[in-house]
């Protein structure tokens, strides 16, 4: 996936099942180690919950990332410590003009 740093992309995450308690559920953006962007999805619309499980969604402000690569991961904050539900990798590209 490659975005720009003006862009702010619409973000997808489905889960099986019904997850209407999203409390711990969040967004990092990861450069290396660091993260560059946390997101609580506890704000996130729910926008489907029939069928095969819950989609929550929510908008990627990516004005103050600067260009590089990154990963896209999705947490949940749990009393024994985070754990990861999922990765992608993300490009963010300067939005100047080449």
């Amino acid at each position: 996936m490659r975005f720009r740093t003006t862009e702010n992309p619409l973000c997808e995450v489905r889960f099986e099942g019904a997850w209407a308690d999203r409390h711990g559920l969040r967004i990092l953006l990861m450069e290396g180690d660091s993260p560059s962007l946390l997101l609580p999805l506890d704000g996130a619309d729910i926008v489907g919950t029939a069928g095969a499980g819950t989609v929550l969604r929510i908008r990627l402000p990516l004005v103050d990332i600067p260009a590089g690569d990154f990963i896209l991961k999705v947490e949940q904050a749990r009393d024994t410590g985070c754990v990861e539900l999922g990765r992608l990798p993300l490009r963010v590209v300067s939005s100047d003009p080449v």
